[in-house]
């Protein structure tokens, strides 16, 4: 029997992708179809609901990532192969925005109410059984991707993703012309069909085996070890504080769609560009923004200019100056983002502010995935992200659903949540800037790349 050659990093990163457009596309949480910022707004809106139930649904967004990863990550370390309980994971989280899209189907949607409470409940199922992904996924990934490369290909990663969701935005607005409920039967009947191929993608990586985490004998001794990197790592401690202070960029991002809608007249089928906006935004930190003019310039001159294409992109940044500058750019951008949520008046400008928010989530995204799997010092990372992930997001689960409900009994405007997000964008950056340090493996990646320029 020919032993086979074991399959190379780069054609199992592509095969990861196939399942990442599908997710950005359509996927059953930050797919298109139903992401919570976009349609899922005006699906509020359609239902009467107050903006107390935006700040549920982000929380109910963020609560799914975070509640189940410690106990994921448990589960995951104890799998060698992450991708059959990923692919099991994502179908059974599209069978609960399945059963919505039939309720609605049934029922013709005319009891507002009553579909209003029957939404909450499928989404936050939904959402939990798919946040149970995150450990296995990152783990999945960090067996695939070169760890030199983390920064570069994360980026891509996430671009990928982001050009289903252009593509799937785009969908999105002429589905939701449909109106309601039609819209939203196809929606969310339709993120179940794009799980499914999820699953199937994803089952078809050559995925190899990993090394087991060290053997805890139960769930507490698992959370004791949790604790023990709590007590001995100061520095990803910093790191959670600093991400707790950023919460305000998750409570603009939870009041964009509702703003232009509701005090700028923006028509709710916009929502689905909003999408793609985004995710254009994604698209463009994961690149770099001046990769559309310099790729094709170092491709004609034979990169004689001496510009990386990719310059000034969130994989940039973290691969030459660390996950903490990453972070502070994120800040920066959201900043930059609320400013002009505050002077738009058109779609157009809206379109802007999402094309920035969707740049700076994808900063953080890179910076803080960067800060974690290079702070974990084994291979098998489910521990770290399981605890990352749960202990980053518990702010971005309650604040905005405290000041929903305070936009809803009037004791707080949009523009006032504007203002108090860029207070705390401000001090994140200046707290990530003088208390967070990048994590101890990458001064080393730095340390070795610089003796071996000097060598050269």
């Amino acid at each position: 029997m020919t032993e086979q050659k074991p399959v190379s990093p780069e054609v199992n990163y592509a095969k990861a992708n196939v399942y990442n457009f599908f997710n950005g596309f359509g996927g059953p949480v930050w797919g298109a179809f139903t992401a919570y910022y976009g349609p899922l707004m005006a699906l509020l809106g359609f239902l009467g609901a107050s903006a107390f139930y935006n700040g549920v649904v982000n929380a109910l967004f963020w609560l799914g990532f975070i509640l189940m990863q410690i106990p994921a990550a448990y589960y995951s370390e104890r799998k060698k192969l992450k991708k059959w309980s990923m692919g099991t994971l994502f179908i059974i989280s599209g069978s609960f925005m399945l059963l919505y899209g039939l309720i609605l189907l049934i029922t013709g949607g005319e009891n507002h109410g009553l579909m209003l409470g029957a939404f909450i409940v499928c989404y936050g199922l939904t959402t939990i059984v798919f946040g149970m992904t995150g450990p296995l996924i990152f783990s999945l990934l960090f067996k695939i991707i070169p760890p030199n490369k983390l920064g570069s290909w994360l980026g891509v990663y996430f671009m990928i993703a982001s050009v289903g969701g252009l593509l799937g935005g785009w969908v999105v607005k002429q589905i939701m012309e449909l109106g309601y409920p039609q819209a939203f039967i196809v929606l969310f009947i339709g993120a179940f069909v794009f799980a499914c191929g999820m699953a199937v993608a994803i089952w078809l990586i050559d995925e190899p085996e990993g090394e087991l985490a060290p053997r805890k004998e139960n769930f507490m001794e698992f959370m004791k070890s949790l604790v023990s990197i709590i007590k001995s790592d100061r520095n990803l401690v910093r790191f959670f504080v600093g991400m707790w202070i950023a919460v305000g960029h998750y409570i603009v991002l939870t009041f964009y769609s509702a703003y232009a809608i509701q005090e700028k007249g923006i028509p709710e089928a916009e929502t689905g560009l909003f999408v793609s906006m985004n995710l254009l935004g994604w698209l463009l930190a994961s690149l770099g923004p001046f990769f559309f003019i310099l790729a094709p310039l170092n491709m004609i001159t034979g990169k004689k200019l001496g510009i990386p294409s990719g310059i000034f992109g969130a994989g940039w940044f973290a691969d030459k100056l660390g996950p903490k500058y990453a972070l502070i750019v994120f800040q920066a951008a959201a900043f930059a983002g609320v400013l002009l949520a505050l002077a738009a008046n058109t779609v157009y400008a809206f379109y802007a502010v999402w094309v920035v928010a969707g740049y700076a989530q994808i900063c953080n995204n890179i910076g803080y995935s960067n800060m974690t799997l290079l702070s974990c010092p084994i291979q098998d990372k489910s521990s770290y992200i399981g605890l990352v992930n749960f202990a980053v997001f518990p702010f971005a689960v309650v604040v905005p659903m405290v000041v929903g409900a305070l936009i809803g009994r009037g004791m707080l405007t949009y523009t006032g949540t504007f203002h108090l997000s860029m207070g705390l964008m401000v001090l994140a950056i200046l707290f990530i800037a003088f208390f967070v340090e990048n994590p101890a493996a990458f001064k080393q990646m730095q340390a070795e790349a610089a003796a071996a320029a000097a060598e050269a």
